[in-house]
């Protein structure tokens, strides 16, 4: 029987894992509602109007010597300080030191000669402060990625010598809350900015859009939400109006297998990575990766959750045979062919950046089914950015992702930027936090959790009027009393 269990585990790795975890998120789902319920905290409200600002803006200012970098470094600083013990986003600062490297900023303009277009083009970003992140979430920022072979990845960690393709599925890009800090930001991080061809001028009356909503229409493949389908949907329909260009839905035959064709390349391309179980005193001493997986879902391990879980599917060798390995990439080679003719020179395609919004923390494992989605441009190896397009019915940021061809015309992916452009004003883009909507979500929960009909209607009211504040300060509705 176990031998018979391992063979079906073999031909089907990711059905019996998708299996897995729509039982695991069922037994869970009620254990992370009412952790939430019961853990909720609220954000202080932002009453610093530096931090608003885009870093195009900021660095505009500090090269004018309107502002100093050290009042907005501070400034950064003390709002970390705020939030940080509720989201644990800052796992290392360096808070004194950039204070320091901020007044040397200040001191090297008062007496710099260089021009403020002479310093705008030699350190655009002077001045301004700036984190690093170490894995991806998208939700609510411009993010780009698949940008390979324009932003180095020398010094990165991990890294798997020997192996080109390894490059094509590291990559490093900007993430960003406002659109015109993209192209800013890919041209510092860009080894040779003359490459991107940043005035290059597109004619978006000739661009074809296609729109994939959902992979498949099957159970276990998970199901995109209405609210970002109907994202997808009005931006589509945006430029079909603006521009006249040509739109339609589009379902690629073989993404439903896009999960499997990942697994397989990044199994293969990260062969010579280091080993994550292995303990660096004692290389001979190799933790179990079951046992590492389990540690890290309590948080008892070294290594993170998707560290875990990535050292867990090297060693089973993603649980595919190696026959089941070189057929995935072959299929992915093959998918990537149809769908860069399809595009050709100016196609590009709208893809969910995942199923949902912002789910609740620890989920990820359970939720992974998402991660095909986000696989797409990975696999496909297309330039893709992530845009944010407001708040869902819950207040979370929702977005989709923009793709397009592999660097037919222009080596920046110029189809997704001037695309960008029109959301900033089409869309509602990156939003700052509300407290009052947040303060709606907390009631809302506890209706919900009311043990009697006086409470429950009780604590819906003040939702619905929590809502009514919200609304009319986003300005889509006028309430005189809600």
């Amino acid at each position: 029987m176990r031998k018979i269990f391992r063979l079906i585990a073999m031909e089907t790795p990711v059905t019996l894992l998708w299996i897995v975890m729509v039982i695991l998120d069922w037994i869970t789902a009620p254990f992370f509602w009412l952790r939430e319920v019961f853990t909720w905290k609220t954000l202080p409200p932002i009453d610093d109007d530096l931090l608003k600002a885009s870093a195009t803006k900021l660095a505009d200012m500090i090269r004018k010597r309107r502002i100093t970098s050290e009042k907005v470094v501070v400034s950064y600083i003390k709002r970390i300080r705020e939030v940080n013990p509720i989201l644990n986003a800052i796992v290392e600062d360096r808070f004194q030191d950039a204070i320091e490297d901020a007044k040397a900023v200040d001191n090297m303009l008062k007496d710099t000669t260089l021009t403020e277009e002479e310093l705008k083009r030699k350190r655009p970003l002077l001045g301004v402060p700036v984190t690093v992140k170490e894995s991806c979430c998208l939700k609510g920022k411009f993010v780009m990625k698949k940008i390979v072979g324009v932003i180095s990845i020398k010094g990165h960690f991990p890294s798997s010598p020997g192996k080109e393709n390894f490059s094509e599925y590291l990559v490093v890009g900007p993430m960003t809350r406002y659109a015109e800090d993209l192209p800013l930001m890919t041209t510092v991080l860009c080894d040779d900015p003359s490459v991107l061809k940043l005035n290059e001028k597109i004619d978006l009356s000739n661009l074809k859009i296609f729109s994939v909503k959902n992979v498949k229409d099957a159970w276990l493949y998970p199901s995109v939400t209405k609210e970002i389908r109907d994202a997808i949907d009005n931006s589509a329909k945006h430029f079909e109006e603006i521009y006249g260009v040509m739109t339609r839905p589009k379902r690629f035959e073989g993404l439903e297998e896009i999960f499997d064709m990942g697994l397989s390349l990044i199994i293969e391309a990260s062969e010579n990575a280091p080993n994550l179980l292995k303990n660096p005193d004692n290389k001979d001493n190799e933790q179990n990766p079951w046992l590492e997986l389990l540690k890290a879902m309590v948080l008892m391990s070294d290594l993170t959750l998707s560290g875990s879980v990535f050292q867990l599917a090297r060693c089973k060798d993603g649980f595919m045979t190696k026959e089941k390995v070189q057929e995935f990439a072959k299929k992915a080679d093959n998918l990537k062919q149809h769908i860069t003719k399809e595009l050709g020179t100016n196609g590009v395609i709208f893809v969910p950046s995942f199923t949902s919004a912002a789910f609740r923390s620890g989920q990820a494992l359970v939720k992974g089914r998402g991660y095909l989605y986000l696989m797409i441009s990975n696999v496909l190896g297309l330039p893709s950015t992530q845009i944010p397009t407001g708040l869902n019915r819950k207040g979370l940021p929702i977005g989709f992702q923009v793709s397009e061809n592999f660097y037919t015309t222009h080596y920046l992916p110029l189809l997704c930027v001037l695309c960008i452009t029109n959301y900033t004003w089409c869309c509602n883009g990156f939003l700052l936090p509300l407290p009052q909507l947040q303060k709606f979500r907390i009631l809302l929960t506890f209706a919900s959790a009311s043990y009697t009909w006086n409470e429950y209607l009780r604590n819906l009211l003040h939702a619905g009027q929590e809502l009514g504040n919200v609304l009319e300060k986003l300005g889509r509705v006028e309430i005189d009393e809600f």
